[in-house]
């Protein structure tokens, strides 16, 4: 590209090859023209039409570049900018993968405090009835023992998912003849305590991709820990499908028990640590299931929550409609 000080040369040189020709223009025009003049000022003329041509040719192609310039500049804000929001996003997912973990040792920590603090308080029960003289003091330290030896299933279920020992398979199920299925099971359970289970749905079908047994795994945990806190009772069960806001396409199922409320540090605890709740001197609560339950939903890509409904306390359970297989190697 011609350089800025010899295009300004050019244009000067126009300007010149023009006043000249307006100038001999002006002096020849007084008299009549002779062959040699008129030669004369048509080669000004000419050379000054050349010039400006020449002059207009460069600018135009100073223009062309300015605009190719610019492109490239608009390219690579654009470029710098997508570099920007990339830094951005990676940063909130480290971010975000460290609160995770930093949240998952936490949570870890205070299973094993809470562990600590169980065995110790049942050993300790034991201990008392086993010196004590009253007539039920064996069947205590039975319901001490199975207390315990639930407790340590659910912390090995717990350890085999951590380990991801199993992982879930993909199948094409009907949640909700799944469900229907399990009703049965879970009300012979209920009525040890007089607690019935009763299923609404509005859909004929709830088609999910999921695996069969864990789904079973973790809702009759979700269902046994809902019954022994309540006596005389009824769980609701309701189904939903529906446009969850992180999952997308997703499934809801609320069991909804009415009778016992936990009070706010047991909802906080009731899917971290162990939750104890003592009611006639025997220990109804949920120990460790809701626990195990949330990591169950974890695993299927899902998630668990324990509220107050404010008539008892509910458990909502949402999952994906399909499993996606890349998180599922990434979780491996």
């Amino acid at each position: 590209m011609i350089r800025a000080s010899q295009y300004a040369i050019l244009w000067v040189v126009t300007l010149i090859l023009w006043g000249a020709s307006l100038a001999g223009l002006l002096f020849f025009g007084l008299e009549p023209l002779d062959t040699q003049s008129l030669l004369i000022l048509l080669g000004l003329v000419a050379l000054a039409g050349g010039a400006s041509l020449t002059a207009l040719n460069q600018c135009q192609n100073r223009v062309t570049e300015a605009y190719k310039e610019l492109s490239r500049v608009r390219r690579s804000l654009q470029e710098s900018h997508l570099e920007i929001d990339r830094y951005e996003y990676e940063s909130k997912q480290s971010a975000d993968l460290r609160r995770l973990v930093l949240t998952s040792a936490q949570e870890k920590d205070q299973a094993l405090d809470s562990m600590a603090l169980a065995l110790n308080t049942a050993m300790a029960e034991v201990l008392t009835l086993a010196t004590s003289e009253e007539a039920d003091a064996r069947d205590r330290i039975k319901e001490r023992a199975e207390l315990m030896q639930r407790y340590a299933e659910d912390l090995r279920a717990l350890a085999r998912l951590e380990l991801k020992s199993e992982v879930p398979r993909h199948e094409d199920v009907n949640f909700l003849n799944l469900v229907e299925r399990f009703l049965d099971e879970w009300n012979r359970y209920g009525r040890s305590r007089d607690v019935k289970i009763k299923l609404e749905h509005q859909e004929d079908q709830l088609p999910l991709v999921s695996d069969v047994n864990w789904l079973h795994n973790l809702l009759t945990r979700a269902i046994q820990a809902l019954v022994r806190m309540n006596r005389e009772s009824t769980i609701d069960v309701h189904l939903i499908g529906y446009i969850d806001a992180e999952l997308g396409d997703a499934l809801r199922v609320t069991l909804n028990a009415r009778g016992r409320r936990l009070d706010a540090e047991q909802l906080a605890s009731s899917v971290s640590g162990y939750t104890r709740i003592i009611d006639q001197g025997a220990d109804v609560g949920p120990g460790l299931s809701f626990v195990v339950a949330r990591r169950l939903a974890q695993m299927l890509q899902g998630y668990l929550e324990v509220n107050d409904s404010g008539t008892g306390t509910e458990v909502v359970l949402v999952l994906p409609r399909r499993l996606d297989d890349a998180m599922d190697e990434e979780d491996a």
